[in-house]
């Protein structure tokens, strides 16, 4: 009778550790069960050396193609936003970015404040009169923010044409 409690016992053990082994592989630790196909087998063992051999002789003197090989990966380049009616200018340490009138909005280009004013001056301004949008970044330096205030004043936009982010943009 004791015998058969052992085996028992001893089973269920096993079962309990086969399968701890296969929840352990499944939720990607890599204990307990192999896949079979490199156990014990010494055929696969010297191709997996002979492999790496390969990679590091390839990464030891790499072919340069004669021509230019081209990838079906597109960049997306960001088409330059409607400012027509309305700018929006983002603010980063001592520079500025044009960005899309989207919101939250999303960095197009850098631009240089002399471009930044000659966009916003060209803005007729949106159904509530705002010609720019300013949101600054949590690298905006004040100097920029406020070389950038200063400027539109001078240009001769009202208070009411400009809408100034309080809050901190994170640009994605």
């Amino acid at each position: 009778m004791k015998s058969l409690q052992k085996r028992a016992t001893v089973g269920v053990i096993v079962v309990l550790g086969v399968g701890l082994a296969f929840l352990l592989r499944n939720l990607g630790m890599g204990i307990g069960t192999g896949n079979g196909d490199d156990a014990g087998d010494l055929s696969n063992a010297q191709s997996n050396t002979s492999a790496v051999k390969v990679d590091i002789i390839g990464d030891a003197a790499p072919e340069m193609p004669t021509q230019p090989t081209f990838t079906d990966t597109k960049e997306e380049i960001s088409p330059l936003p409607d400012t027509s009616q309305l700018a929006t200018i983002i603010v980063e340490e001592k520079h500025y970015l044009l960005g899309t009138n989207s919101t939250p909005p999303k960095s197009v280009k850098k631009i240089v404040l002399a471009d930044a004013l000659e966009i916003i001056t060209q803005t007729k301004g949106d159904k509530q009169g705002i010609r720019c949008r300013i949101f600054y970044l949590g690298s905006s330096l004040p100097s920029a923010e406020t070389e950038l205030n200063n400027q539109l004043k001078e240009l001769g936009l009202e208070q009411s044409e400009i809408y100034i982010e309080q809050r901190t943009l994170e640009l994605k």
